[in-house]
């Protein structure tokens, strides 16, 4: 197949993907929109086996079968309520792909052109570095999910300046590369590895619980990168397309739930609480006050006024309204009838009653959408 027929497929291939995302937006079309995706995926794992022409590797379709198999346990076992750790282990399995692509490409790397060979180093090893992040950050984030591992931010001396000084230390080696990588890229390699795991894991621990969700997205983001990026190192369009698809939706979903929750990612990945708005900060010593126990006295007062007020309306209704009494007699099946509609519509109205008074009484109301609908597996 020629470079433009691959390209071709490709681009089409890449519109599926497009098209499932769409309808993925509504839960109407969700449904639809995952197994869209799920075809162009299988299509696409298809095509790069026949480019390649290894249809004769029957090793390779082992691999394939029993990942098949471990996807469709997964699929059937995770409740919905484990749907996020479930995605982080994704992601990092994404990533751990694209850096043993880089890893395999490197090793067997024989190209000339000195252009040629700087952006090859330069894509091969900026994957192995960002895959392995991924790989150790959604492990990481995975675990506080479940619950196996501490789910608080864990902080200690000088961790900033740790990540710094990873990074920085990455970066040179990504750049310097071209001129070491031909000659010694195992050490090279290893010690990049080494570099970006111990990054992922120490900036994922220090993200609460909470705010997981958050680098679940983002992670899920830089996986994308990985793929695109080790998809221009072996000269693969397709992974280098999808890739960069991956990277742009998480990326954007990432922004979305950041302005969502009213947070930049620097904060959230910094694990800072969010802090309160200058209006708000004496209802928040307030609230301090209340879990401790101490009530301002006028702020209890203008409370006791307002029950009060809201307690008086209803009382006099009550002592002002007649009683009727029917005339005319009803007749017994319809009383029959009208009875169970009526105790219904009266515990209806207790529920509601009920559920007012505590609301009203809470001092804390945690609000979690969509948690009835996975809780139901709906």
């Amino acid at each position: 197949m020629s470079t433009v027929e691959a390209i071709v497929v490709a681009v089409v291939i890449i519109v599926v993907f497009l098209l499932g995302i769409k309808l993925m937006q509504s839960p109407r079309t969700a449904l639809r929109g995952n197994r869209l995706g799920a075809l162009a995926m299988g299509v696409a794992i298809l095509f790069t086996v026949y480019t390649l022409d290894a249809f004769q590797n029957y090793s390779m379709w082992l691999f394939v079968f029993l990942g098949g198999v471990v996807g469709i346990i997964l699929g059937q076992k995770v409740k919905m309520i484990q749907m996020p750790q479930t995605v982080a282990l994704l992601n990092g399995l994404g990533g751990g792909a694209s850096a043993l692509v880089a890893w395999a490409a490197a090793t067997q790397f024989a190209g000339e052109g000195q252009l040629y060979v700087i952006f090859f180093w330069i894509t091969a090893t900026l994957a192995l570095g960002v895959g392995s992040l991924t790989l150790s950050g959604s492990i990481v984030a995975a675990l506080k999910l479940q619950g196996w591992i501490r789910q608080r931010p864990l902080f200690f001396k000088g961790q900033d300046a740790l990540l710094k000084l990873l990074l920085l230390a990455g970066t040179l080696l990504i750049i310097f590369s071209p001129f070491r990588g031909e000659r010694s890229f195992t050490s090279l390699g290893l010690l990049l590895t080494l570099i970006f795991t111990v990054y992922g894991i120490v900036l994922t621990l220090r993200v609460g619980g909470a705010d997981m969700p958050v680098v679940i997205s983002f992670l899920n983001s830089l996986s994308g990168v990985a793929a695109s990026v080790s998809g221009m190192a072996v000269g693969d369009a397709l992974l280098a397309g999808t890739g960069a698809l991956v990277g742009v939706a998480g990326l954007i979903l990432t922004q979305i739930m950041c302005l969502a929750m009213n947070r930049n990612l620097a904060s959230v990945l910094g694990g800072l609480a969010p802090a309160l708005a200058p209006g708000k900060q004496e209802a928040g010593e307030a609230g301090k006050d209340k879990d401790k126990g101490v009530e301002p006295a006028d702020k209890t007062a203008s409370l006791e006024d307002e029950r009060e007020k809201e307690e008086a309306p209803a009382q006099e209704k009550e002592a002002s309204a007649p009683v009727e009494e029917k005339e005319e007699a009803v007749p017994a099946q319809e009383q029959g009838a009208a009875a169970p509609a009526g105790e219904a519509e009266e515990e209806e109205a207790a529920s509601n009653r009920k559920l007012a008074r505590l609301l009203h009484e809470a001092r804390k109301v945690i609000i979690v959408p969509g948690y009835g609908m996975a809780l139901a597996q709906a």
